[in-house]
This record gives structure tokens, C-alpha cells and sequence, in this order.
């Protein structure tokens, strides 16, 4: 049986590629229409995203010390929890270079190619994958931060 835990530590990586190997057998190369205006589109969402995850970053940072951070440090998940934060900022940034390398192959005649496009898809499929599961933690830990400290801990 799959854990809660395996599925949120291996979840956007299964997506990414499941995502990947759908549109690799069914989808096909983008077209100069909508590659141009798609790449533009998902290149200001990861500059975003990974601005929003850093802002998550130094949200995070300081918690260390409350009543939940010590929680989170005796059940041995504060490591996991900079992991996955760590994954999604760097997911959003390889996106974004994703995004920058497509513009350079693009071609206004032809779009982008099926390998470029695919490489697109898992970086999309994956960094939205990751700030979700960033988005999902932040939702349990932060009304635990809104309670009255425990000074037991």
C-alpha cells in the first residue's frame, strides 16, 4: 500500500513523468501560434512562483523555534519540509530556463518541436506538482502558528 508520505515525496516526479510519457504518445509538436505566447506565459508564472516559494522560504525560517517547529523536528520532518520547499524553488527556476531555452528553439515557421515541448511538460507538470505540495504544507502549518504557544513543545 502506498503511504500518504510516498505519494507526497514522489508525487510531482510520478506526474512529471506520467505527464511526459501521455504527451509523448499523444501530443505532438506546438505550434508557432500558441509556442511563442505559452512559453512567454509559463516563463512569467515560474519567475513568480519562485518568487512566491522564496517568500515561503523566509516564512518557514523562523518557525523553527515555535511549538510547531519543534514538532516538525521531532518527527523528523523539518528536513523534508526545506527538501520539498527547496525541489519547488528549484523546479520554478528550471522552468523558467526551460522556457528561455524553448524562445532561442523556437521556429515562427514550424513552432517547437515534439522534444522541446515534452521537455516543457515534465518542467511544468513537476514545478506545479511541487508548489502544490509546498501550497498544501504551508495550509496545515500555518493556523498551527496562529495558536498560543505551548511552552512545553
Amino acid at each position: 500500500m502506498v503511504s500518504r508520505l510516498k505519494v507526497e515525496r514522489y508525487g510531482p516526479s510520478f506526474l512529471g513523468v506520467l505527464a511526459a510519457l501521455g504527451f509523448w504518445r499523444f501530443g505532438g509538436p506546438l505550434s508557432a501560434e500558441i509556442a511563442k505566447d505559452l512559453l512567454t506565459a509559463l516563463l512569467s508564472a515560474a519567475a513568480i512562483s519562485a518568487g512566491f516559494m522564496t517568500t515561503a522560504l523566509s516564512v518557514l525560517l523562523p518557525i523553527s523555534e515555535s511549538s510547531v517547529g519543534r514538532r516538525l523536528k521531532r518527527r523528523n520532518k523539518f528536513d523534508l519540509l526545506f527538501a520539498y520547499l527547496r525541489a519547488a524553488i528549484y523546479s520554478c527556476l528550471v522552468l523558467a530556463v526551460v522556457c528561455v531555452v524553448g524562445l532561442f528553439q523556437f521556429d515562427p515557421s514550424t513552432g517547437l518541436g515534439k522534444l522541446p515541448t515534452a521537455v516543457l511538460v515534465v518542467a511544468a507538470v513537476y514545478s506545479t506538482a511541487a508548489f502544490v505540495r509546498i501550497l498544501e504544507i504551508l495550509f496545515q502549518i500555518l493556523p498551527q502558528l496562529a495558536k498560543p504557544e505551548d511552552k512545553r513543545g
